[in-house]
């Protein structure tokens, strides 16, 4: 074994993994891991200690609201989101950050703020066919379908085989 390899037997989960990986976090969810954190209430509890430590980490603002919004926290989840986005300007999770607002938005019944924040990852990353069906799902929650049907067809166009494209159809006319 070299120099850097740890023997099994002094492997501590507390010492040797992020506070991230300890509440049970990967990139878009809180995993509910019996084995890691028994359950959300433990996950929140742990990243507000992580966002208490280190309040200028983006990341740990962007867990801590994903735990928010799966507690059914959404002011709360939308005011930490925030955060992250102010902190996150420069980081490569950015678009994270505003693709959460936007589907936080429009779970909060505001699509007018998630077209705002949709129309920025369009812009950012035009080449992202999901981001323009965000787009689309905000601008057909308002009513406007021309709009919405032109997102639609970019998409489709960016991901011609993607069934979730044409789902999207579906959803933005019965909205």
């Amino acid at each position: 074994a070299g120099a850097c390899a740890q023997p099994r037997s002094e492997w501590n989960p507390e010492k040797n993994t992020s506070p991230f990986e300890r509440a049970g976090t990967n990139r878009f969810r809180i995993e509910l891991r019996p084995d890691v954190v028994p359950g959300l209430t433990a996950a929140v509890d742990l990243l507000q200690k992580v966002v208490a430590d280190a309040a200028d980490s983006a990341p740990a603002h962007y867990y801590l609201a994903m735990a928010y919004q799966q507690n059914g926290t959404l002011a709360r989840a939308s005011s930490e989101l925030q955060i992250a986005l102010k902190d996150s300007a420069d980081l490569p999770m950015f678009p994270m950050v505003l693709e959460a607002l936007a589907r936080l938005s429009l779970a909060q019944g505001n699509p007018t703020d998630a077209q705002a924040y949709a129309t920025e990852l369009v812009q950012k990353s035009p080449a992202n066919p999901g981001f323009h069906q965000l787009l689309a799902e905000a601008l057909g929650r308002q009513g406007h379908l021309s709009e919405a049907e032109a997102q639609v067809l970019i998409a489709r166009q960016l991901a011609p085989n993607d069934p979730n494209v044409h789902l999207n159809v579906a959803q933005i006319y019965s909205a």
